[in-house]
């Protein structure tokens, strides 16, 4: 397990659709290129998602991990069956299961309840990317369902856990906070300003 912090972006009030969310995608590729390296060339992968409608998170795995190269199965959990509805007809999920490699599979229910009552079995062979993309500050109940996922051995060594987290306001407009991120917002957005940060910072944690 890798632990590194990184910036991600993404912007949830400007009604940009999740694949238009450029910034959050260079990053999140980022994070899948440097994850490629550690993975053992003859184990399968497994991908855990949050997915929504159209899979994006799934096409930039692929994009940084070479199908030709790995066996991979995705799983991408939702509670809203209109959305795995959706899911099923877009063009990432039907394109990339086309793919001898590729297994992409839509689950109804929320993780990690439905994926630890489901019983499933890891082999040695494998090795794990978990991205939860949670959509608020990361806290103890979210903590608490990472601890019931190892608990039930199902996060094992060489596998790797990707964390995005909202930081509210009071840590994002401190002193020490600016300083350590303003290049990068200016790198991205041209702008540090505070409504900037406000909107567009999330952390990630590997």
């Amino acid at each position: 397990l890798i632990v590194n912090t990184v910036c991600n972006y993404h912007n949830t009030e400007s009604g940009l659709a999740p694949a238009e969310r450029v910034q959050k995608r260079v990053v999140l590729h980022q994070v899948y290129r440097r994850i490629c390296p550690e993975i053992n060339k003859d184990f399968n992968v497994l991908y855990f998602t949050f997915g929504g409608a159209g899979l994006w998170d799934v096409l930039d795995l692929l994009v940084a991990l070479d199908p030709q190269k790995f066996a991979i199965n995705a799983y991408s959990y939702e509670q809203k069956l209109s959305l795995i509805k959706e899911a099923s007809g877009s063009h990432v999920f039907k394109q990339l299961n086309r793919l001898t490699t590729v297994n992409i599979e839509l689950v109804n229910g929320s993780f990690p309840e439905v994926y630890l009552d489901s019983g499933f079995k890891r082999t040695s062979a494998q090795t794990a990317i978990y991205f939860l993309d949670w959509k608020d500050v990361f806290s103890n109940r979210y903590a608490d369902d990472i601890a019931e996922v190892i608990k039930h051995n199902l996060v094992c060594e060489g596998d790797f856990i990707v964390i995005t987290s909202s930081l509210n306001e009071r840590v994002i407009n401190q002193e020490s906070f600016q300083e350590l991120n303003n290049k990068i917002f200016e790198q991205y957005y041209g702008e540090c300003s505070p409504e900037i940060r406000r909107r567009n910072f999330v952390e990630l944690l590997i």
